[in-house]
């Protein structure tokens, strides 16, 4: 399971630690943190939401060496980085959104 969070300088994984800590040991976690955000570093250059979004589905691609399905959590701007990151993940599953901003969040919002 990818845990995708909303955008600020929250940890990703202690944002979802009660959800992390609910599921089976046996489950591989990723909560990624986006760069300048939680324990993420200082980016050393600029970097579009597609840019950074082609790199954290190219980690997760190559962590992924037994081939395992993968889920997609997001919450709130995790929502974007889901759906421009879905067509790159390689054995994606599914998706969970939770409060996602989604293309018609942006185009048509509420």
């Amino acid at each position: 399971m990818v845990f995708l969070s909303g955008m600020g300088q929250f940890d990703t994984a202690e944002t979802f630690i009660q959800v992390i800590s609910a599921l089976p040991t046996n489950l591989g976690i990723f909560a990624i943190d986006y760069l300048n955000s939680g324990y993420s570093s200082v980016p050393a250059k600029d970097y579009t939401v597609t840019e950074e979004a082609t790199t954290i589905a190219t980690l997760i691609n190559e962590s992924n060496e037994e081939k395992s399905p993968v889920i997609l959590v997001a919450h709130s701007i995790g929502g974007i980085y889901a759906l421009l990151m879905a067509p790159q993940i390689e054995h994606l599953i599914g998706f969970v959104g939770i409060e996602p901003t989604t293309r018609e969040v942006v185009v048509n919002p509420p």
